[in-house]
């Protein structure tokens, strides 16, 4: 009797496991069917710009409606006889030229740009600038400031 005892025992205790678990796993189905649900509302379709988007590009319409707005007046305005030859016979920027030049205490170069008649300037006061350190007189009266060939 007591085997009896013992079997229907474990098996009310696996039945009582059992109905526990099967009914938090209904509970839990139930609880992810209305949370999906309610996303599911909340949400929008993928292709449909945010709020942000849409404020975004009604800004960039009224700024490009503006510009040619702008631009339709003033060349509207400007163009005169007077103002297209003055616009024919002006002279085109000068062209930039870049060059790295090295710097001192550092292993990174420094890029410098300016116009070639800068560069002719600088390379002139550079060489000038030696020439007068090579033929300046030293403090012992000698005619060279530097020393070599």
């Amino acid at each position: 009797m007591r085997t009896v005892a013992k079997c229907s025992l474990a098996l009310s205790l696996v039945a009582v496991v059992s109905w526990a678990f099967a009914n938090v796993a209904v509970g839990q189905d139930a609880k992810d069917a209305a949370k999906a649900d309610s996303t599911a509302a909340a949400t929008k379709p993928a292709d449909a710009p945010s709020d942000r988007q849409q404020r975004r590009a009604a800004r960039r319409q009224a700024e490009a409606a503006a510009t040619a707005n702008a631009d339709a007046q003033s060349s509207a305005a400007a163009k005169t006889p007077a103002h297209k030859a003055a616009e024919a016979a002006a002279p085109a920027a000068p062209k930039m030229e870049c060059r790295t030049q090295p710097v001192t205490g550092t292993r990174l170069n420094k890029n410098v740009c300016a116009t070639s008649e800068q560069w002719k300037e600088a390379e002139e006061k550079a060489a000038e600038t030696l020439r007068q350190y090579r033929t300046a007189p030293t403090q012992q009266g000698q005619t060279g400031g530097a020393s070599g060939p």
